[in-house]
């Protein structure tokens, strides 16, 4: 199942009077943490994400985050759940029928989104995109 969710993009770009494009790490991250859209981009601007660019988040959550998590107003721990490899044959739907309970925040081929209880959310369907990687948010 998945959720049409943009973890709150179109609020804060009439707010802003800004457009943001590439931003589904923003979005996820967002969603994942039930956090603002506001919250979220900034914690990843302060972390080397440039505005309508793309980021490498999952690496970002491995080397990065444990470092500065004391200093960003997310007050969560990501657990990796599946490491990325060069393909796996797990698709995105899959994952969610399995990891039913809980947050994930997912990774496929240049997209990001985040899972909640077994459902996606996201701009966009990527149920059918192969994982490259999931943490677990806690």
């Amino acid at each position: 199942m998945l959720v049409k969710d943009d973890g709150g993009r179109s609020s804060w770009e009439q707010a802003s009077a800004t457009f943001e494009t590439n931003d589904c790490t923003v979005r996820a991250l967002a969603n994942a943490c039930a956090v603002d859209y506001a919250v979220a981009h900034t914690t990843l601007r302060m972390s080397g994400r440039k505005n309508g660019e793309g980021f490498s988040f999952y690496n970002w959550l491995v080397r990065e985050y444990p470092k500065i998590s004391s200093l960003l107003p997310l007050g969560v721990k990501f657990t990796p759940v599946l490491t990325p490899v060069r393909q796996r044959s797990i698709p995105a739907a899959s994952f969610m029928k399995t990891y039913n309970t809980g947050i994930y925040i997912v990774g496929v081929p240049h997209h990001t989104f985040a899972v909640y209880d077994g459902v996606g959310y996201d701009s966009w369907d990527a149920r059918y995109e192969a994982i490259q990687w999931a943490v677990k948010v806690e």
